[in-house]
């Protein structure tokens, strides 16, 4: 699953035979699922049930399909954790360092006790929070394990945001 945040920008289409103009300004969106070209009538209906319960989606038609997009989704209250510029915040204020574990050099990285601690104290989280706030963000190639070889854990494991790779 994709998240995304808008930034201003109106948007103006049809619902229904009415014009609707409607300002995304900060609103987060969760990629749904991406569906068969041929399964246009259901991804419509879907989005037009979530427009009924006054939900913004629209439906995105792509090479491989159409992707149904929607306001917040199932990731919330975490979702506001995952736009850019939360991202950008958590990879400022991280320690990220070069770390030595058994005579073997991790150049920059971070240790998952303290990534678990930041999110505590910056976003106010629970441990239980944090632990998955951590782990959706690896789901969401933000970073990963050194070794690629441990999900996110509070504990001495070494974490690499992608950005940071030589």
């Amino acid at each position: 699953m994709f998240i995304f945040q808008m930034e201003e920008l109106p948007l103006q289409g049809n619902a229904y035979g009415k014009t609707l103009e409607i300002s995304l300004y900060n609103q987060v969106f969760v990629r749904e699922q991406t569906y068969a070209k041929e399964q246009r009538a259901q991804v419509l209906n879907l989005c037009r049930e979530r427009l009924d319960n006054n939900q913004i989606c629209f439906v995105v038609e792509e090479d491989q399909g159409l992707t149904l997009w929607s306001q917040g989704g199932k990731t919330e209250p975490l979702a506001r954790f995952l736009t850019n510029q939360s991202i950008q915040q958590i990879h400022r204020g991280l320690d990220v360092r070069d770390r030595r574990w058994r005579l073997k050099l991790y150049p920059r990285c971070f240790v998952g006790s303290d990534a678990v601690l930041w999110f505590m104290q910056n976003f106010n989280l629970t441990r239980e929070e944090a632990l998955d706030l951590g782990q959706r963000l690896m789901d969401r190639r933000i970073f990963h394990h050194v070794l690629d070889s441990q999900p996110f854990q509070d504990g001495y494991f070494f974490y690499r945001f992608y950005q940071d790779e030589s």
